[in-house]
């Protein structure tokens, strides 16, 4: 599960095409995440490619494959992309929460770090379409022991957040044993990063 932390874009990129008679016109523009994070987009034309990796950069495009790259403020972009803006989901949330060996009870450290992300995924409010709650288990033990611990530990943190309000049916959960570990190992051996929840709320 740990791949889909891979699937957090650095920027996002909003892009708009402007029919404008008689030719048509693409702008792309780099927009900050809200911690800062800026990313890269590569436009590619029949002309060439033309890489901007800076806030706010722009490239606008014409029919035939002529490229412009300019520089916009962020008022700029608000005024531009007003409405896509306005209907923009939030990004995902991903975190990963730790658990005792061999049972369901969570580490010190991520009782601790629970109120955090549960305060967290409820500032979405109503922005909440699912959640996907996914445990796993280190390799000691045998296969239907740790696909067992894996699902009681996803359901433990389930509770935690119907309690704060999430509805069940916004909820999935699985075990997954120790199918993907964060962490290879040889069988029965003991690591607890692999010994986890992860959570995708969307």
């Amino acid at each position: 599960m740990n791949k889909y932390l891979f699937s957090i874009f650095t920027a996002v990129l909003l892009l708009v095409i402007i029919n404008c008679a008689p030719r048509q016109k693409t702008l792309v523009v780099v927009v900050p995440e809200k911690n800062g994070k800026v990313g890269a987009v590569t436009v590619t034309t029949p002309s060439g490619e033309t890489r901007i990796n800076t806030a706010y950069a722009a490239v606008r495009t014409e029919k035939g494959g002529r490229t412009e790259t300019i520089q916009l403020s962020e008022q700029d972009v608000k005024t531009i992309f007003n409405a896509a803006l306005n209907v923009r989901p939030d990004p995902p949330l991903f975190f990963t929460l730790y658990f005792l060996e061999g049972k369901d009870e969570l580490t010190r450290e991520s009782k601790q770090r629970l109120p955090d992300v549960l305060a967290e995924i409820s500032r979405r409010g109503g922005n909440i379409s699912e959640v996907t709650v996914v445990g796993h288990t280190d390799s000691v033990g045998k296969m239907d022991y740790n696909d067992g611990l894996s699902l009681q530990r996803a359901l433990r943190v389930v509770d935690e957040l119907v309690k704060i309000g999430i509805e069940s049916g916004a909820i999935s959960a699985a075990g997954r044993g120790d199918r993907d570990p964060m962490v290879p190992t040889e069988d029965q051996v003991s690591e607890p990063r692999n010994r986890r929840v992860e959570v995708i709320v969307r």
